[in-house]
């Protein structure tokens, strides 16, 4: 057969997360969004005079006009007329938001830890890696998982993207324990 990362002596021994543990990780993020447009209807605007004081708020991103848009973590990055640019933590990217579109966010969601949504891959300098890697990313294993660790954040100024480097992980189930799933590193940044 072919051989596979999770095959070599080395990743065999990898550590091992409970089903729980993923599913937590994956459902996290949905459960987090959805207690920020619950903050939202209760906290307070964030007034034009705070703002230079403020610095993590909730901030309504719409994608179009059409899209209904959502709450999300931010940071104010520089303050306009009537728009400010936002960060958003969550997500990685900025973007124009009106200044009646800001609350106030709590201590407690500023304290919870930073869901990264989307992450960008940069493809490796040698063929054999990007083939291995390709092919480990469309090999979907029946019940597998893929996670990624945050191991550096270089902030960007507008309108670059903040560089996000990151190590991929495969979580496969556990032939010999269903409830556990070992975990392969894909793309290690160390």
């Amino acid at each position: 057969g072919q051989s596979r990362f999770y095959d070599k002596p080395e990743v065999k021994s990898s550590l091992r997360v409970s089903h729980s543990s993923v599913k937590k990780l994956y459902d996290g993020f949905d459960g987090f969004r959805d207690r920020l447009q619950e903050a939202a209807l209760v906290a307070e605007d964030v007034k034009d005079h705070e703002l230079c004081e403020v610095l993590e708020v909730l901030a309504h991103y719409q994608c179009s006009v059409d899209d209904p848009g959502e709450w999300s973590r931010g940071v104010i990055d520089t303050i306009g007329d009537d728009q400010v640019v936002v960060s958003f933590t969550d997500f990685g990217h900025k973007a124009t938001v009106k200044k009646g579109k800001l609350k106030h966010l709590s201590e407690e969601l500023q304290t919870e830890i930073i869901f990264t949504h989307q992450l960008l891959f940069h493809i490796p300098p040698d063929q054999h890696s990007f083939s291995a890697i390709r092919k480990e990313l469309k090999d979907r294993d029946s019940g597998a998982k893929f996670l990624a660790r945050i191991d550096d954040i270089r902030l960007k100024c507008f309108p670059e993207v903040d560089e996000i480097d990151c190590s991929f992980y495969k979580a496969l189930n556990n032939e010999d324990d269903p409830h556990t799933y070992q975990v392969a590193a894909i793309v290690s940044r160390k």
